[in-house]
C-alpha cells in the first residue's frame, strides 16, 4: 500500500504519462549518447589513455610515455589524491565536470595551469611515493633531504612560471633576433627554417622548380608570370630573400607586381600598414618597398609583443572574416591558431584598382564557392596567350583546403601538426621549426596516431599518390584544350561560338590549380581534393568535346 501511494504521487497526471514517457526516454537516449561519445566509463580506470579523451591532453600523454615516470606511475598516481577511495573519485568527478564545461563552451585558456588542489595532490603523491628516499636520508644529511624537496618545489614552480621578458620589445618590432633575446627557445627552433635538406616523395624543404620538372605548366600559364618560374617556398627564413630570387617579381627595369606581393613575406609589412595604411602601402609598386622589407616572416606576424597572445597582423583577414559576421574578440584561442597561419597559406586575389588584398571567402572555403564569388565579380587575373580565356590563379588555399577535411573537424590546429610541442630542461613549449610534419612524425603524427612512423607515412603517401595521379590527368587534358582552342581560334571560331568553351576552360583550370597550388598534395582534405579535380577533368573534357564539334563546323583537321 505504502508503495503504490508512493507511486502515484510522484507519476503524472493520466493525460501526461505518455509525453512524460516520451521526454524520459529522449532524456535517458541522450546522456547515454553523451556518456558513449565522451568515453565516460574509461574515466572510472587509472588508464592513461583516458587523458587523450581530450585532444589538448594529448602533448602530456606523449612527454609521459618518454619519461622515468611511465615506467612506475600513471596520470591517477599523480594528479588524484589517494588518501581514500571516496576523496579520489569526488576529485575526479568535479576535475572531469570542470573539464566537461571549459571545453563545450571552448573557453579554455591559452596556457592550462593546474590548480591548486591539483598542485597539493601532486605534492602528495610526490611525497607519497618518495618517502623511502626521504626517510633513508638521515638528519645529519639535510642538504640532500633539503636539495630534494627543493626540487618538488621548483617543479611546482614550473607550473605558475609567467613570461619573464628580459627586454621590452616593440609594438612593430620585426626582427625576430630582438624577440630571440626574451625567447631564446623558440627564436632557435625558428631558426632551423633555413634548413633545406629534408626531402618527401613530394615536398618537404629543399627547393622544388616545378616548371622545370613539369615543362606542361608553361602552356597551362602562358602569358602570367607563373610560366617564367614557380618554385616550391622554403622554410620561412627564407621568405624574403626567396621572393627578391624569384623572376616573377622582375628586376630593376622591369617591376610588373605591386607592393601587396610583400604581404605574406616579412615581418616588415605589418610595421609599414601601421605607419602608411593599408591602402596606401597596397598601391604601390613591390621594387619601391624593396629597401623596407629584409626580415622574414616571423615572431611578430603571430605574436602580441606584450602578452605573447596570438594576434592577426594583416587586414585582409581580419576583413574577411568581418564580412562573414566573426569578430576577433569571440574567436577561440584553438581557432586563433589556425588562423595566424590563414593570414597567408590563403587564397587570395588583388582587388582592382590599387590591388587591395582581398579573400573570396564571402561564399565560403569550396572551390566551388569561390569560383562562384570571382564569377560575379567578373574578375580574371590575365588572359591565357594561347587560348585567350579570362583565367583565374590559385594562390596556395593551404587553410580554405584544410577546412574542408577532418583534421579540422576534429578541432586539429595547423601547429598541433607543423609546429608540435617539444620540452627542453622541463619547460614545454613550441617548436617554431615550422616543417613537414613527415620530418616530425613522432611528436606530430603519433600524438594522436599510435601506428608506427613507417605506417603513417605509407598511408600519408598513399592519398598523396592518389592525389597526384588524377591531378596529372586533369593537368594533361587542361594542355590539349589550351592548344586545341588556339587551333580553333587561328582557323576562324568567332568569339560567341568559343565562349562556351573558354567558360569551362576557365572553371576546368581553377579546379585544378585550387588543388595543385596547395602545399599538402592534397592531404589537408583527401576526399574533397579529390573531388575537385574530377570535376576540373570533367569540365576540361566537355570543353573539348565541344571543340571537336566547332573542328567539324569550320572543317579543320583534327589535332593529333
Amino acid at each position: 500500500m505504502q508503495t503504490e501511494r508512493i507511486v502515484d504521487r510522484f507519476s503524472p497526471p493520466p493525460g501526461w504519462r505518455v509525453p512524460v514517457i516520451i521526454i524520459l526516454g529522449i532524456a535517458c537516449g541522450l546522456l547515454l549518447q553523451i556518456i558513449y561519445v565522451s568515453n565516460a566509463i574509461s574515466y572510472l580506470s587509472d588508464e592513461p589513455e583516458a587523458c587523450i579523451n581530450c585532444h589538448v591532453m594529448s602533448t602530456h600523454y606523449v612527454t609521459w610515455e618518454h619519461s622515468s615516470h611511465r615506467r612506475v606511475a600513471t596520470c591517477n598516481d599523480c594528479h588524484v589524491p589517494h588518501d581514500n577511495f571516496f576523496r579520489k573519485y569526488y576529485f575526479k568527478a568535479m576535475d572531469g565536470l570542470r573539464h566537461a564545461t571549459i571545453f563545450t563552451l571552448r573557453t579554455e585558456p591559452q596556457v592550462i595551469f593546474i590548480k591548486e588542489a591539483g598542485k597539493e595532490a601532486v605534492q602528495q603523491n610526490c611525497l607519497r611515493c618518495h618517502s623511502e628516499q626521504l626517510n633513508l636520508v638521515s638528519a645529519s644529511n639535510v642538504n640532500l633531504k633539503n636539495f630534494f624537496s627543493a626540487s618538488i618545489v621548483e617543479r611546482r614552480g614550473e607550473s605558475v612560471a609567467k613570461l619573464q621578458a628580459v627586454k621590452d620589445i616593440n609594438e612593430w618590432e620585426p626582427r625576430n633576433e630582438v624577440w630571440g633575446e626574451n625567447y631564446p627557445r623558440e627564436y632557435e627552433s625558428y631558426m632551423k627554417t633555413l634548413d633545406t635538406n629534408f626531402m618527401s616523395k613530394y615536398g618537404g624543404s629543399a627547393m622544388i622548380k616545378y616548371v622545370d620538372n613539369e615543362p606542361d605548366l608553361v602552356i597551362i600559364w602562358a602569358g602570367y608570370s607563373f610560366a617564367k618560374e614557380y618554385n616550391q617556398g622554403r622554410g620561412h627564413a627564407h621568405a624574403v630573400k626567396d621572393v627578391r630570387m624569384t623572376l616573377r617579381t622582375g628586376g630593376v627595369k622591369e617591376s610588373p607586381q605591386p607592393a601587396t606581393c610583400w604581404s605574406c613575406k616579412s615581418t616588415d609589412v605589418p610595421r609599414i600598414i601601421a605607419k602608411l595604411g593599408a591602402e596606401n602601402f597596397y598601391k604601390g609598386k613591390w621594387f619601391d618597398m624593396g629597401s623596407e622589407i629584409v626580415n622574414p616572416i616571423g615572431c611578430q606576424d603571430c605574436h602580441d609583443p606584450k602578452t605573447m597572445n596570438l594576434r592577426i597582423t594583416r587586414p585582409a583577414l581580419l576583413e574577411a572574416l568581418s564580412r562573414h559576421g566573426k569578430k576577433i574578440e569571440g574567436i577561440t584561442h584553438n581557432e586563433m591558431r589556425s588562423l595566424v597561419c590563414a593570414q597567408c597559406h590563403v587564397e587570395y586575389y588583388f582587388k582592382k584598382p590599387n590591388s587591395y588584398l582581398t579573400f573570396p571567402w564571402d561564399k565560403g572555403f569550396a572551390a566551388d564557392s569561390m569560383e562562384s564569388y570571382y564569377d560575379e565579380n567578373h574578375y580574371y587575373d590575365w588572359v591565357h596567350k594561347l587560348s585567350k580565356t579570362p583565367m583565374l590563379k590559385a594562390q596556395h588555399p593551404d587553410y580554405e583546403l584544410y577546412m574542408t577535411g577532418v583534421h579540422a573537424k576534429r578541432g586539429v590546429s595547423c601547429p598541433d601538426c607543423h609546429m608540435p610541442y617539444k620540452v627542453e630542461g622541463g619547460i614545454k613549449f613550441t617548436d617554431h621549426h615550422i616543417q613537414s610534419p613527415l620530418n616530425n612524425i613522432s611528436n606530430s603524427c603519433q600524438v594522436c596516431h599510435r601506428e608506427s612512423e613507417e605506417q603513417l607515412l605509407k598511408d600519408v603517401y598513399e592519398r598523396q599518390d592518389k592525389v597526384t595521379e588524377i591531378k596529372k590527368i586533369a593537368q594533361e587534358s587542361l594542355t590539349k584544350a589550351h592548344l586545341e582552342a588556339e587551333i580553333a581560334w587561328k582557323n576562324g571560331a568567332g568569339e560567341e561560338m568559343i565562349k562556351p568553351v573558354l567558360d569551362l576552360i576557365r572553371s576546368a583550370q581553377w579546379r585544378w590549380d585550387w588543388v595543385a597550388a596547395a602545399n599538402s598534395v592534397g592531404f589537408h582534405s583527401p576526399v574533397e581534393a579529390l573531388r575537385v579535380l574530377g570535376t576540373s577533368i570533367q569540365r576540361a573534357e566537355k570543353a573539348r568535346g565541344m571543340l571537336q564539334l566547332i573542328f567539324y563546323k569550320l572543317n579543320i583537321s583534327q589535332p593529333g
